[in-house]
């Protein structure tokens, strides 16, 4: 009995095991989204880095810094390799490498989507940055409006000449310091004085690497010492020891006290120097204006150019030039003047005005009620109106340089005005009753009153080169431009190509019975009849942008802040400008 008791309740246990109720399943969680999630959030937490090589031992730290700065602007965010190095196996790199064959700099680069070189000319970090940009250039086909747009001024591809200094050959290089006890104008004075010293004594930088031993290096300081009444500049280095004293002020001052002391110094160079700079110095035998008021000018014809990051610079007699404020940072491509009104023109629509050259106004033009960002790139006068001309066929006039109309336009179905023409003007000029504007996609479009524009069918475009300048001498229209590109007419409609062996021409003006063109690579040439072409030598190598005449004389303005000068345009004379920048138009104004 007690063993059935017992199998009994077994039994019982086991039946009510079963019969329990099973707790519920939990439901698995999706494992696909969240893997897939987390690899998102991986890559776009993935960083990227780069990595610059060259043949050479040492690198420029500002390499580095100037391609992760391009990179990351143009392609994707990247950063410098940490000093630790990379340890994880999935790396995103993009290679820069560099290495220089004669005279010419390579630079090529390699990541994801990119795998292209690029090629300069120019010395130092102007050529890796211009070679950097040459090679996304032409990897990043979608992205070379933008590259223009922010570069245009290093890349002949944008159509724009190339601004910085030619790579140079040097046993030594020497550099200059310049100190003040005052921060006012220090980055110009800074400028004039390597102009000046690689005038008179030997070719210097302003750009000290930083790993440079001072100790051991051609090293020249000039320090500014500038009080009220008086400004005192002490130039020391190899062969110069003197100082020089000025009581003009500002600019004026400092060049003339800088020259002061390199006359002291430099015995063999005062006739030079005084050929030069002989108005400045009372040594040479002239008298030195001094305590006038800066924003005095004597009433006579004054030049006046503008260039690379709004620059301006006037002057009255063609060789001494002084930096004005345009209170704008874009680029000054064309200027002209009539009824005792300057205008300029420039980048993202910048157009400024003024009455003496010396105080400037900034205007827009306007198109559907909105300010035109449209860079311009020329500016004319004719029938009593001014007209500016730009990329994507813009266009607009103004009577008196202050408010500015849109024309060449059309009504597309959204109801908004838009431009004729796509095609990006270069240059624009008022000659023998007729406007002419010519562009870059080589094209000529003609007007009699401005508003209303024509184009003109050209034969055999593809020997055209891109269409820069115009002009009108004797009974003849003559139009200039790259790749040896000459086109004449006698009537504005009709055009027939001349082919002169000439290389790239960026302007030409009529004066005293001749032609002048003013090419790339420092070239003047000169002709009666468009046909046959007289050089001339003119010192340089830079690219000269514009030209113009005024005082019995010709100025011609280029990069580098190049000026020159000519009283019968055979021999021609370099002038200190101030500046280093791109100089694009000139003009003179009675």
């Amino acid at each position: 009995m007690k063993y059935i008791f017992k199998i009994s309740l077994i039994l019982l246990l086991i039946i009510s095991s079963c019969t329990s109720p099973t707790p519920p399943k939990k439901t698995p969680e999706p494992k696909q989204e969240k893997v897939v999630q987390e690899v998102k959030e991986k890559d776009e937490s993935k960083k990227c880095y780069v990595i610059v090589q060259s043949d050479k031992k040492q690198i420029n730290n500002l390499y580095t810094n100037i391609s992760v700065s391009i990179i990351s602007q143009y392609v994707k965010k990247v950063e410098k390799i940490p000093l630790m190095g990379l340890d994880s196996s999935e790396k995103c790199i993009y290679e820069v490498s560099f290495e220089e064959q004669g005279d010419t700099l390579f630079t090529t680069i390699s990541g994801e989507g990119l795998n292209s070189y690029g090629d300069s000319k120019l010395f130092g970090s102007d050529g890796f940055q211009q070679s950097l940009l040459k090679s996304l250039y032409r990897s990043l086909r979608d992205k070379r409006k933008m590259i223009c747009e922010d570069y245009g001024s290093l890349l002949e591809e944008c159509g724009s000449v190339v601004s910085v200094r030619k790579r140079e050959v040097q046993k030594e290089k020497c550099y200059l310091i310049v100190v003040s006890n005052k921060k006012q104008n220090i980055k110009l004075f800074t400028n004039i004085s390597v102009s000046i010293v690689s005038q008179y004594v030997t070719k210097v930088e302003k750009d000290i690497p930083r790993n440079l031993d001072k100790s051991d290096s051609c090293i020249y300081e000039i320090s500014i010492e500038q009080t009220e009444k008086t400004l005192i500049t002490t130039v020391t280095g190899e062969g110069l020891n003197s100082y020089g004293d000025s009581k003009l002020s500002g600019i004026e001052g400092f060049q003339q006290s800088l020259l002061k002391s390199l006359y002291r110094s430099l015995e063999d160079k005062r006739k030079k120097i005084c050929e030069d700079y002989g108005e400045l110095l009372e040594k040479c035998g002239s008298v030195v204006v001094q305590d006038i008021p800066k924003q005095v000018e004597p009433k006579v014809g004054m030049f006046v150019t503008v260039g690379q990051k709004g620059t301006i610079l006037t002057s009255s007699d063609g060789i001494s030039w002084t930096s004005r404020e345009s209170g704008t940072s874009e680029h000054l491509h064309g200027i002209t003047n009539k009824n005792g009104v300057f205008v300029t023109v420039g980048g993202k629509g910048i157009i400024l005005t003024s009455s003496d050259g010396i105080s400037w106004t900034s205007r827009y033009g306007t198109l559907n009620g909105n300010k035109s960002s449209a860079w311009l790139f020329g500016i004319g006068h004719g029938n009593g109106l001014f007209v500016a001309v730009g990329d994507k066929g813009t266009i607009f006039t103004s009577l008196d340089g202050t408010q500015w109309t849109s024309r060449n336009v059309k009504v597309d179905m959204y109801g908004d005005e838009v431009p004729i023409t796509e095609d990006d003007f270069k240059g624009i000029t008022f000659i023998n009753r007729i406007f002419v504007a010519v562009s870059w996609e080589r094209t000529i479009w003609t007007s009699l009153d401005g508003n209303i524009w024509t184009k003109r069918t050209l034969k055999n475009t593809k020997q055209i080169g891109p269409l820069q300048s115009a002009t009108f001498g004797g009974d003849t229209f003559v139009i200039v431009g790259f790749d040896q590109t000459i086109l004449t007419s006698k009537d504005g409609i009709n055009w027939t190509q001349q082919r002169s062996g000439l290389n790239h021409i960026n302007d030409i003006i009529y004066k005293n019975g001749k032609f002048l063109t003013f090419e790339n690579n420092g070239k003047i040439k000169s002709s009666i009849d468009t046909l046959r072409w007289k050089s001339m030598d003119t010192g340089t190598k830079f690219h000269l942008n514009g030209g113009s005449f005024g005082k019995g004389r010709f100025v011609v303005v280029a990069e580098n802040g190049e000026i020159l000068s000519s009283l019968d345009g055979i021999g021609w004379t370099s002038n200190i400008s101030g500046t280093s920048n791109i100089l694009w138009g000139v003009t003179y104004k009675e």
